[in-house]
């Protein structure tokens, strides 16, 4: 059983498992949860993602998934006064044997789309055939 500070950082929509590992977006910082620990630590690298804003300038939460064991961000960015900027990153994953670190590498990111204020970026699925 996992006993502390592991909930804060999970809500229904911004988290996802990769590799047997916990991953967590709060506060515009994606995380992850070490078991062994028992802590969140933040997910270094991430050279060249844009930084994720959180408050009025998002529309809803940063969305995460499972993509062939790299990670999807997924974020929209507000357009005042009738637009949103979906965008989407794809990252590379490294755990350091070394340090027992993890390390995000920014593969590819860019704007997907421009929608309606009201938008919002529901869910983001992984699924497995």
């Amino acid at each position: 059983m996992v006993k502390g500070r592991m909930g804060w950082c999970v809500s229904s929509d911004d988290y996802c498992v990769i590799g047997n590992v916990l991953y967590s977006a709060s506060e515009a910082v994606i995380r992850w949860y070490d078991s062994e620990k028992r802590r969140w630590r933040d997910l270094l690298g991430l050279v060249g993602l844009p930084k994720i804003i959180t408050g009025d300038d998002v529309r809803g939460t940063i969305r995460l998934g499972d993509y062939g064991g790299k990670m999807v961000v997924s974020w929209g960015t507000t357009l005042w006064p009738y637009y949103m900027k979906i965008w989407c990153a794809e990252i590379a994953l490294e755990r350091r044997p070394d340090t027992s670190e993890i390390w995000g590498k920014v593969d590819w990111f860019d704007e997907l789309l421009k929608v309606d204020i009201y938008s919002q970026v529901e869910k983001v699925l992984s699924i497995t055939l």
